[in-house]
Formats: structure tokens, C-alpha cells, sequence
């Protein structure tokens, strides 16, 4: 009985370091962001960029670059409009903040390709 709590006991202080660790990589990698992934609005200082694929946190750069990816799919015509995951056309995303599929989707077709909004390439869209 003894020997199952100790083994227990070091195997969740191994998964709470585990998950702390994770936590700290991730806000890392998503500048900003809470630690736990909410959806926080995060400030409009430079170190937002690049901006990736991430369902998790909300950003007001996020949203004025759906904004902008808006206003260039007004000017597309079928059948040039972006495709998402199921084959369907992306004719506008909405402005939530979320760099979701679509969004994504959207970005690789008006950026060449790009998974990733750098700094300039916001500024020039």
C-alpha cells in the first residue's frame, strides 16, 4: 500500500512538471497569450508577430488582419477565391481574432504559401 502512494505520488509531481513545462513553451511560442491558452486580447505592441495557427488565443492583430484579408477577398471572383480543408470557398471570415483553419487558409493563398503573417507582410496587405 505504502509502495503504490510513493509510486503514485511521484508520478503525478512528474505530470505537473510535465504540464508546467508544456505550459511555459506554449506561452512562449504564443507571446502575450494567458498561460493556460484563454482568450485574452493581447496588447498591439510588435512582438504579436508572426502571427500563426492558434485556436486558443484571441488577438485584436488577428482580427485586424481577417479585416484585411476581407477586403482582398472582395476583390476575388470565382472560382479564384481560397479553398478551406473540405474543398469550399472562403468568401469572407469572420472578425473574431481566432487564427483558426480559414483564416489560415486565407493567408497561405493572399502570402505566397506562408503559414505565418510577419510584421511587414501585415503592413502591406
Amino acid at each position: 500500500m505504502k509502495k503504490t502512494l510513493i509510486t503514485l505520488s511521484v508520478i503525478s509531481m512528474i505530470a505537473i512538471v510535465i504540464l508546467v513545462i508544456y505550459l511555459v513553451i506554449k506561452n512562449k511560442n504564443n507571446a502575450g497569450s494567458s498561460i493556460l491558452g484563454g482568450s485574452t486580447t493581447i496588447g498591439e505592441s510588435s512582438s504579436e508577430f508572426p502571427l500563426r495557427y492558434s485556436l486558443f488565443t484571441k488577438s485584436t492583430k488577428v482580427a485586424e488582419l481577417q479585416a484585411k484579408l476581407n477586403k482582398k477577398l472582395e476583390e476575388c471572383v470565382e472560382p479564384n477565391y481560397p479553398k478551406d480543408n473540405s474543398g469550399v470557398y472562403i468568401k469572407s471570415l469572420k472578425e473574431d481574432g481566432y487564427f483558426g483553419d480559414k483564416t489560415l487558409a486565407v493567408v497561405k493563398y493572399f502570402c505566397d504559401g506562408n503559414e505565418e503573417v510577419t510584421e511587414e507582410m501585415f503592413n502591406t496587405l
